[in-house]
């Protein structure tokens, strides 16, 4: 469950957010300080809800990731 704490903590952000948010944004509300391990799993959350969801997406920031 450890290992998937920062993942959740990311993707409550998001949806609580109800904005864009930046890759700082994103490693201030999971804890990390890796911003490219915060990328990563940024974009692993992009692939899984784009895949999964109809009415609800990610996308990528072109200043962010």
């Amino acid at each position: 469950m450890a290992d998937n704490l920062p993942k959740a903590k990311i993707e409550a952000a998001l949806y609580a957010a109800g904005r864009p948010l930046s890759t700082q944004d994103l490693a201030r509300a999971s804890g990390m300080t890796s911003i490219k391990k915060v990328i990563q799993i940024a974009r692993s959350l992009m692939e899984n809800v784009n895949s999964t969801f109809d009415a609800l997406g990610v996308s990528r920031s072109a200043t962010d990731l």
